[in-house]
Order: C-alpha cells, then structure tokens, then sequence
C-alpha cells in the first residue's frame, strides 16, 4: 500500500512539475518574440547547467562501478537516474531551441562572419553546423549506449543476485570511463568554448569533468540527506558515509580550485593577446564580483568547513555545504557562459531564473520517475563490502 501510495504522490508531483515547465517556457516564447537572443542566451546557460548536473552523474555512475566501494551504494540508483538513456534523451530534446538558433549564439555558425573573420575561416574544417550537429548525435547515442547497458545490468543484478554482472559492468565502466572523459571534452569545446571561438583553453576538459564531478556528487548527497530520516536512506545514512561524502566533496573542491587556478596563473603569466580576454571580460563591469562569489561558496567556505572531522560527520553541516557548492555552480556556470554572450557587462535578465525553472522542472520530473523504476538501494553489496562479508 506504501508502495502506490508513493507512486500516487510522485505522479502527482511530477504533473506539477510538467505544467510548471510548460509555463516557464511559454513565459520563455514570450520573451523570445520580444527580444530574441537574451531569451536564447537565458535557455543555453539553464540547458548548460542542467547537462552538466546529467553528466555528472553519468561519470560518477561509471566511476562508481569502477571504484565499488561502499559509500556507491546509497548513491548509485540517483546517479542511474539524473545520467540515464531518459535524462539524456531529455536533454537532447531540449537542445532543439539551440540548435534551429545556432547563429544567434555562436558566431562561427554565421556565414557572413566567418567570410570577414580569417581566425573563423581556418577553423571552419571544424567548426561548421553538419559537423557540430553530427558530433552532438555522436555524444548522445555512446552516452546512452553506455548508460543503458549500465542501468540494465544493475536492475538484472537486482532480481537475479548474479555476482558475474558486478564485474561485467567494472569491465565496461573501465573503459567507458576513458571514452566519456574524452567525449566530455570535445563536447564541453563545442557547447562552450567555441562560444568564443578565438579563444581556447588545453585543460578546459578536465575543468568541465571536475565541475560536473563536484555537481553530481553535491546533488546526489543532498538527495539522500534531504531523506536521511525515511526508509530506505535512513539506515545508510551512517557516519561513515557521510565522513567519506564529505572527504569527496572536499577533495573534488580542491582539485576544482587547482585546475581553476593553474588554468588563471598560465594565462596571466603568458599575457598573450589570444589567451587573456577569457579574463579580461570576466574581471570587469561587475564581472569581478561574481567571480569573487565563486571562489567563496565553491572552495573557501567548503574548504575550511569539511577540514574538520567532526562537520563531516554531522548530516545537516554537510547537507548545508552541499546546498552552498549547487549554489555555486548555477554562478559559476553564469559567469563562464554569459560575457561570452553579453558583452556590455554583467546583467541579470527575468528570462535567467525563468530558463533555470523550464528546464529544471522537466529534468526534475524525469528524475523522479527514473528513481521511482527500481529499488531506491540496490540488494546487492559492492565488491568491497561483499569481500569483507564473504571473509567473515
């Protein structure tokens, strides 16, 4: 009787969720008629934020069947959820606004600016709109391949308690791994870096990985928290696992800040005329505080906070700090995308939230239905733990 009761509820929520959606985006056409391309811009920073969370928990879902150790398992059925084949399949649909608008966005998608800027011309081998469009397909359809045998695997291991698909999926998760941290980096260059395509970056990649990392990783603890107090989470919620969330968080902020920091100081130090605008419009007009704003809700408040032993081990101090690195990350991933896009300074449009709501509420709804498809912990036991049982 729990069990419809739960489905009656989460139906009903994610109803909700579907009409708040279709409301936000019919508030976002309204906009788009008004002022076309802010109303675009507001979409692709919402539609960037939300495939950076999906990723995310698309690459922990692989590192977490590379690694089976313990902490995976009240995890890992929210990671097969917001990174699965219909998450992904979601946020490709919804690229479908950016793609019919391409040169509204990004400049090299413009014939008549190609033709009078020389830089663009060279690159036209690569970036043109056939090639873009067919490395977005190429992405989705190994993405989702990868995902779907993932997910099938771990629900088959579920009802039929075959140890062999455990290592089937660290087998596949092994080099799947490799292959995602490569697609991730040519599509992260494609989505984002090639919205100023003059400039690039060699660790723009891994900067990418790791934000979607400590993303995946943020919502995933916050979810299980939130239901620290419920069945089935309220048995796994241990200090244990929340002293190893925490060193993770910890550990994935600092390699953050060094990446963040590394890829600042080679710029600054080269002080080459293709290289330091990426800063120069980010460090003025207002730009300057936002950045200031990152730096202190993504590292120094988690940094000195989870240096303490005892706050990671206490659910509401790592629950807060959890909330404050997702706040983080929607101005984080503001102030990479915007003074691509508007370069007059920092302005904050009514299409902005409203964007993050349209796409945040159907990408909600998808969660929830793909968490409520199978057991919200999986029965059987990672590697590690499984060994440590066997041995006992």
């Amino acid at each position: 009787m729990a069990v419809v009761q739960a489905f009656a509820e989460t139906g009903r929520v994610r109803a909700a969720l579907n009409l708040v959606g279709l409301l936000a985006l019919g508030g976002l056409l309204a906009g788009f008629l008004e002022q076309p391309t802010p109303a675009l811009q507001s979409y692709l920073y919402a539609w960037i934020v939300f495939v950076v969370l999906t990723l995310g928990l698309l690459g922990l879902t692989l590192l977490g069947h590379v690694l089976k150790s313990q902490w995976t398992r009240p995890l890992m059925r929210i990671f097969e959820a917001g990174g699965g084949v219909p998450m992904l399949a979601l946020m490709a649909v919804l690229f479908a606004p950016i793609l019919l608008n391409l040169p509204r966005l990004y400049i090299w998608a413009d014939p008549e600016v190609v033709r009078q800027d020389h830089i663009l011309h060279l690159k036209q081998m690569y970036l043109n709109v056939p090639f873009f469009l067919g490395r977005f397909a190429f992405f989705f359809a190994v993405w989702m391949l990868l995902a779907g045998l993932l997910r099938r695997s771990s629900l088959r291991q579920d009802q039929a308690g075959d140890a062999k698909e455990r290592d089937y999926r660290t087998n596949l998760s092994s080099v799947g791994l490799a292959a995602f941290c490569v697609l991730v980096t040519f599509a992260v260059t494609d989505w984002i870096m090639s919205l100023e395509p003059h400039w690039f970056s060699s660790v723009y990649g891994i900067w990418f990985l790791t934000q979607m990392a400590v993303t995946g990783l943020a919502f995933s603890t916050a979810v299980v928290l939130v239901q620290a107090n419920k069945r089935p989470y309220a048995e796994e919620v241990t200090p244990k696992l929340l002293k190893d969330l925490g060193t993770l968080l910890f550990a994935f902020s600092m390699f953050w800040a060094y990446i963040t920091l590394s890829q600042y100081l080679i710029i600054y130090s080269a002080n080459l005329p293709e290289f330091v605008p990426f800063y120069l419009h980010r460090s003025k007009q207002g730009w300057q505080a936002v950045m200031w704003i990152v730096a202190a809700l993504q590292f120094f408040l988690p940094f000195l906070v989870l240096l303490s032993p005892a706050a990671k081990r206490n659910a509401r101090v790592v629950l807060g700090i959890v909330l404050v690195v997702l706040a983080a990350r929607l101005v984080d991933t503001f102030w990479i995308v915007m003074p691509a896009l508007r370069h007059e300074g920092f302005e904050l449009r009514w299409t902005d939230p409203l964007a993050l709501v349209a796409v945040g509420s159907f990408w909600f709804s998808v969660f929830l239905g793909q968490l409520r498809r199978g057991a919200l912990i999986p029965s059987y036991l990672p590697m590690k733990e499984a060994d440590s049982h066997a041995s006992h």
